[in-house]
């Protein structure tokens, strides 16, 4: 419920700086010309473009989700990957997710993990999702990865991060199917 309240009064205060920036065109436009107001609207927008570039739970200059690797490709030639998808944590408007990208050793039949990302689905206005370390492990139990997360989740108000708060996950993948060519 917070995160929607949150959400909202983003939203709301994005709005009334819209029409505080048509307003102060119009006083720049009536006071300095048409020209002064083209360069304030461009220099607003350069504004908003660059604080949106932000977002860590990107690999640099990508669009991808930040991956963490538990495997080296090489060792990846002839392997089938599968993937399994956790939810981590389902609010009222949003839910954290784990991807989980893995082989099966052929050799002894086990799942290997060798991949791994996570992200936020849903409403999201003003928080963002910064997962900072990502493990995986196998159990005992051929079928099981053993996971733990920890990220913060930045809490923005009109771009600027007011509160960060510490999101630690753990537990264990349910049973994972796969076909093990028997």
């Amino acid at each position: 419920m917070l995160q929607l309240i949150w959400g909202l009064l983003n939203i709301a205060i994005f709005f009334y700086f819209i029409f505080v920036c048509v307003k102060g065109a119009r006083l720049i436009r009536q006071g300095l010309g048409t020209l002064a107001a083209v360069v304030f609207v461009i220099g607003l927008f350069s504004f908003a473009a660059q604080s949106n570039g932000d977002n860590e739970n990107k690999e640099p200059n990508s669009n991808m989700l930040k991956q963490w690797t538990f495997l080296p490709k090489d060792s990846l030639k002839n392997a089938e990957r599968h993937s399994t998808e956790i939810t981590l944590e389902k609010t009222m408007v949003s839910t954290y997710h784990l991807n989980i990208q893995y082989v099966v050793d052929t050799k002894n039949n086990r799942i290997v993990p060798v991949s791994a990302s996570s992200y936020t689905t849903g409403f999201i206005s003003g928080t963002i999702w910064k997962p900072a370390v990502i493990t995986l492990d196998t159990t005992a139990v051929n079928n099981k990865i053993r996971y733990a997360i920890t990220g913060t989740v930045n809490w923005k108000l009109f771009g600027f991060t007011l509160y960060t708060e510490n999101k630690d996950y753990a537990g264990t993948t349910s049973y994972i199917q796969y076909n093990s060519g028997h």
